[in-house]
């Protein structure tokens, strides 16, 4: 029997039962409800912020207590160090020698009451607690002075961020600094005599001008922004400041002048005319870093200054870092300038040499008294292999500084601190002129940061080249073995096993050429922030090259790693 048909019709679509201007009241209705979901959400987040409030345990104890703990809870700031992650200047190995000129004793007694405030990194309760802390730190601490860190990084990006949809569960208590500017700008700044702001709101700094102006030493500055104009920071009106660290603010400099007080002055990505200026005007300095470099087509050139078409004498100065650029006035300062007590210097713009200016800096290196005994090479220089213009540079600067003990590369690339030391051992390409006894006073040399090749761009054609030359190397030596793919980088997560490398082979061969030709019976090899210590096949091959007679002291930061040192 033929199957039935069914007489049930198909029902109509639900759209099409639905008349056009019934669907649009529909659609309305679900927006409103939406909205008021939104809004009950919001409701109840802060009734259960509220709740929770009521309710916290923490409400028992006083300010005291709670500030304490969060005090314990925050990773500790040395208030030596600059406020700033990745502080350009890392090249501190002498910033704790006995022979460097130490802080007053008022500066040191600061150290010991330094105050850190980080906003955003923590809940609403804790930044109120350690507001009120700060406030009771001020209020009880009768004549004592304090040092005064505020870190406004977190608080800065929510604002930057604020609308995205990672930012929008945070609490609008955020943008809220009314209870820290009540006690930052009160009646109590003048306890405050070294001060620190990392990104901090634009709107502070004619404050800062008017409540801080006693400060000795003021750090500010910004990581990730740079303020589009001036933002209103008078360093005229700090009539007492010795030390002085700016971050991202090129538009500063021609405003005002800087104070005559300043001994040191540390300045990062500013424009020429800022880097100079402090020269002319701060007789006193002892410690002067300018840092990054700046495209010349982008340098207004400007009538130079009188006190630049004469000799500028710095007696006090100790520690200089210079950018080197193409420009009138780099030449004018490099011409004119004079550091006659100078003990370290530190040099970036190796590749901006032209035929101009290359006579002039010949001349400043010429000029380099012989206290220099630490040299520096700063990470501008750092890209790519060195080429014939860099070797010539290299060698001229390097036949000038004859005293020189300490060589220094910060944030370099591997490559680049491996053909250094073909410089240093006379390994030359053909047709360059051999100078031996180049540095023939060194004893040490500090690696801060390595980079890793890769990092930089460099394809797989470069790194087969530079692997080849680095294996000649060892052979060179005797020490192939110690060329070993399996053990070399095991666990060390940071960098490619092709890093540290060179280092076995090539700094034995300069450890050897300065005991064998130059006398110096030991040669030490610094590496902090290299987590060297995971580098299992480098420190054997250290350790075979001891065995050969040549003392060699390997530390990473300031720790001596004694299995791999002789003494």
């Amino acid at each position: 029997m033929p199957p039935r048909r069914s007489t049930r019709r198909s029902a109509p679509s639900s759209a099409s039962q639905v008349p056009a201007d019934e669907s649009g009241a529909l659609l309305a209705q679900i927006q409103h409800w939406e909205s008021v979901i939104k809004h009950a959400t919001e409701e109840r987040a802060r009734c259960l912020q509220q709740m929770n409030d009521l309710r916290s345990p923490l409400r028992r104890f006083p300010d005291e207590v709670l500030g304490t703990v969060f005090e314990f809870s925050c990773p500790p700031l040395d208030p030596a160090i600059r406020p700033f992650c990745d502080d350009p200047f890392a090249d501190d190995e002498h910033l704790h020698d006995d022979d460097w000129p130490k802080r007053s004793r008022e500066m040191e007694d600061l150290s010991y009451r330094h105050f850190p405030v980080v906003l955003g990194a923590v809940s609403k309760k804790w930044r109120q607690h350690q507001a009120s802390r700060l406030y009771l730190y001020l209020a009880n601490s009768k004549a004592l002075s304090f040092t005064l860190d505020l870190d406004l990084r977190k608080y800065t990006e929510e604002m930057r961020d604020i609308d995205s949809a990672a930012f929008r569960g945070f609490a609008k208590d955020v943008v809220d600094l009314a209870p820290l500017e009540h006690v930052f700008f009160g009646n109590m700044t003048s306890k405050i005599q070294l001060l620190r702001l990392s990104e901090p709101p634009l709107h502070w700094m004619p404050l800062v001008t008017k409540y801080y102006a006693h400060v000795l030493d003021l750090s500010v500055g910004w990581e990730m922004t740079r303020p589009a104009s001036d933002c209103g920071l008078a360093l005229q009106e700090f009539v007492s400041l010795s030390r002085l660290n700016l971050i991202q603010l090129p538009h500063l400099v021609g405003q005002a002048p800087f104070p005559s007080t300043l001994t040191s002055i540390h300045l990062t990505s500013t424009s020429l005319e800022a880097r100079i200026v402090p020269l002319l005007e701060c007789p006193q300095l002892v410690e002067y870093f300018a840092n990054y470099w700046q495209d010349p087509t982008h340098i207004t050139e400007k009538p130079l200054p009188a006190a630049l078409a004469k000799p500028l004498e710095l007696p006090s100065m100790r520690r200089f870092g210079w950018v080197h650029v193409v420009s009138t006035w780099n030449d004018a300062l490099l011409q004119n300038l004079r550091l006659p007590n100078l003990e370290h210097l530190q040099w970036s713009g190796v590749s901006d040499w032209g035929e101009t200016s290359h006579e002039i800096v010949t001349n400043f290196f010429s000029r380099l008294p012989e206290t220099v005994k630490s040299f520096a090479i700063d990470n501008e220089d750092m890209v790519g292999p060195i080429d014939q213009l860099q070797i010539h540079s290299y060698c001229i600067m390097f036949l000038r500084l004859p005293h020189t003990e300490r060589l220094s590369f910060i944030s370099p690339q591997n490559r680049f601190v491996h053909d250094i030391f073909k410089i240093l051992l006379n390994i030359l390409p053909d047709g360059t002129p051999s100078l031996p006894g180049l540095l023939p006073k060194l004893k040490a040399v500090r690696i801060n940061r390595l980079l890793r090749d890769m990092e930089l761009g460099f394809g797989e054609d470069y790194e087969e080249d530079y692997e080849e030359e680095i294996r000649s190397s060892f052979k060179d030596v005797g020490r192939d073995d110690d060329f070993d793919d399996d053990d070399s980088m095991a666990g060390a997560h940071l960098f490619d096993e092709r890093v540290f490398k060179f280092y076995p082979g090539m700094f034995y061969r300069l450890a050897l050429q300065r005991n064998k030709e130059m006398n110096i019976p030991s040669f030490r090899l610094e590496l902090p922030r290299n987590k060297l210590e995971r580098a299992k096949g480098v420190m054997k091959a250290i350790k075979r090259s001891v065995k050969r007679g040549v003392q060699i002291e390997v530390v990473e930061g300031s720790e001596l790693i004694n299995w791999a040192s002789v003494v």
